[in-house]
């Protein structure tokens, strides 16, 4: 049977500092796995790649890398649009802002909109913290704690 590039798992990279967060989508689950990078360029952002790789089973997938702010130092994953699809959400530490990268549901992530913090924030975490039914986003910054509330109604 043939591959429909569509049903292709998909890894997408987010840097972070000497690390590679792996975050891999195949049709049924997310996987995500950490290796440690070499720097290979002087500035700290992600270059946009799009290449074929294989799994251990010969099956191709597809890799895509985004381009992040300066210093990305945390990532977490979430449905923060409350769409069914997982998005990326990057602590950019030496922009002093977040950056929320959206599922488009094809593999695929619109460029990241950024939302700036009033201090470098180093942490996030999403979960519902006012019992709205909707995701809020939890940011760690060097002197507080901010949170950012969704509504996706």
């Amino acid at each position: 049977m043939a591959n429909n590039e569509s049903n292709l798992p998909t890894i997408t990279n987010i840097t972070a500092g000497l690390l590679v967060i792996m975050v891999i989508v195949v049709p049924t689950s997310i996987i995500l796995t950490k290796k440690t990078a070499k720097i290979t360029t002087t500035t700290p952002r992600v270059s946009i790649t799009d290449e074929i790789l294989t799994t251990k089973q010969g099956v191709p997938i597809k890799q895509m890398t985004y381009e992040t702010d300066q210093i990305p130092i945390w990532v977490a994953i979430n449905d923060v649009n409350n769409d069914d699809k997982f998005d990326i959400v990057v602590a950019n530490f030496d922009s002093a802002n977040i950056g929320i990268f959206l599922n488009t549901g094809n593999d695929t992530f619109v460029n990241q909109t950024l939302y700036p913090m009033d201090y470098n924030p180093y942490a996030i975490a999403i979960n519902d913290v006012n019992d709205d039914h909707q995701l809020d986003i939890i940011v760690a910054h060097s002197h507080s704690v901010g949170i950012i509330y969704t509504d996706c109604h």
